[in-house]
């Protein structure tokens, strides 16, 4: 039975976000101090780019005791801020206690009722990430310099067709009806596995797997069922091929397990495992990278028209190094427009297919095309993530797709990889409004070309080993 202390606790707890709000909203209406001129300039500067303490209230002593009472500490400041990025605020409390021991009592007593994601200590300092979710709070984190969370070892098991030919936009359809079919009675098994050979009948199946080869300081494994008959690595993609396969539901498929490292990625790291200082030294372009492809159309006007109007320089220079009034460049000016501000144009970008696709739409797992979603404005993630890879190829950055799962919540999921010249590759997920992933991003599978050729057969079972 849950002890009186523990349930006053967790009561505490549950209204402790809202009540920190409204505390700060009466400071201001009582004249409380609201942190401004150069001290909030200076944690201003420190922010990443995109982000911006949108407000800070330092609540009054009267509710500070308040608050304090409420969770059987001593409290001797309490701020509520407010940050934004991406046009979505974040609401960050911060709570100082009279001591370090204190302070480890309010930290136990926000962490109550599984929020230790949420919570994090500094000394006497204790910062709730309120009002958001874990992808929020790992991002949250980062931006305010708070220790990243732990590294995770996941053990992931998937079964999956390897298509050569298929319909994109049909996947999801197919991956539903062999859940249908693997839950149903005979009847309904045989009625879903007919709808299966209806969708499938033009599709092309094969027996090579392209999944995601391990970046350095990365942990990954794999094991097979069947087991491959040949393997090789291709950049940093791990290509298998299989003999004969088994068929479920009148698919060929693979039984996948991988034990997967996550962590948060939010600097850019290493290029590959044969150099993985190579970027520090400045890696050679590798332009498959960079190229335009059936899935990825970044040399269509539209596309090259919009890159340009996002990332032309002040110096009147394209993304694709030539000068914007039409004037010939030389090979040294092309390259150095090329090699200007990378980072800036990862950013901007990226902050416009944040803005520009809204996510949402009837189809789930939807791949509409990069040209209709830009003319249409919404998609899922494949398509954000489609839109983004395209733009950074136009603007001259090389860019790559992942495929895998979401960890919180729990759901399939595709994004981004990009290099930053001299720097190494980052990952991005144009869902979420900042630049990084967090530790819940699980990738299995990634694209150079934007093929992604798998179908799953069933849910994959996705669980941290410690």
């Amino acid at each position: 039975m849950m002890s009186p202390a523990v349930s006053i606790a967790i009561a505490a707890v549950t209204v402790l976000s809202v009540e920190l709000r409204e505390a700060a909203i009466g400071a201001v209406g009582q004249g409380a101090r609201t942190v401004a001129g150069p001290l909030a300039q200076e944690a201003e500067r420190a922010l990443p780019a995109g982000w911006r303490r949108a407000r800070q209230v330092a609540v009054g002593e009267e509710q500070v005791r308040a608050i304090g009472a409420r969770l059987g500490v001593r409290l001797v400041a309490v701020d509520n801020d407010v940050y934004e990025v991406g046009g979505v605020a974040l609401q960050v409390n911060r709570l100082v206690a009279a001591d370090e021991a204190e302070a480890m009592r309010v930290e136990s007593a926000l962490a109550a009722n599984g929020r230790e994601r949420f919570v994090a200590r500094r000394g006497c300092e204790v910062v709730e990430f309120a009002r958001m979710g874990a992808l929020a709070a790992s991002a949250m984190r980062h931006a305010l310099g708070w220790p990243s969370e732990e590294p995770v070892v996941w053990r992931a098991t998937f079964e999956i067709a390897c298509v050569e030919r298929g319909d994109d936009m049909e996947g999801n359809r197919v991956f539903a009806l062999c859940l249908e079919a693997a839950s149903g009675d005979e009847s309904a098994r045989a009625a879903a596995e007919a709808h299966i050979a209806e969708l499938v009948a033009d599709w092309t199946f094969g027996r090579t797997l392209r999944l995601a080869a391990p970046l350095p300081g990365e942990q990954r494994t794999y094991t097979f069922e069947p087991a491959p008959v040949a393997e090789r690595r291709e950049g940093d993609v791990l290509v298998l091929e299989f003999p004969e396969l088994p068929r479920r539901h009148g698919l060929p498929y693979v039984r996948v397990t991988a034990t997967i490292g996550t962590a948060p990625w939010y600097e850019p790291r290493g290029t590959s495992m044969e150099d993985p200082a190579e970027d520090a030294a400045g890696a050679s372009v590798r332009a498959e990278l960079l190229a335009a492809t059936p899935a990825w159309p970044s040399d269509h006007e539209r596309v090259r028209a919009l890159v340009d109007g996002l990332v032309a320089s002040e110096r009147g220079v394209r993304a694709d190094g030539a000068r914007a009034d039409g004037a010939a460049t030389d090979g040294a000016a092309a390259n150095g427009a090329a090699a200007l501000g990378a980072r800036a144009r990862c950013q901007r970008v990226f902050d416009h297919v944040v803005r520009s696709v809204r996510y949402g739409g009837d189809v789930v797992g939807s791949r509409y095309g990069v040209l209709r979603v830009l003319e249409q404005g919404h998609g899922r993630c494949w398509d954000s993530s489609d839109v983004l890879v395209t733009l950074l190829r136009a603007a001259g950055l090389e860019a790559r797709q992942v495929a895998g799962w979401l960890a919180e919540p729990s759901s399939g999921h595709v994004w981004v990889e990009v290099r930053i010249p001299g720097e190494g590759w980052l990952a991005l997920d144009p869902t979420c409004p900042w630049l990084g992933t967090s530790r819940d991003h699980v990738p299995w599978l990634r694209s150079e070309d934007g093929h992604m050729p798998i179908v799953y057969l069933a849910l994959p079972q996705l669980a941290p080993v410690r």
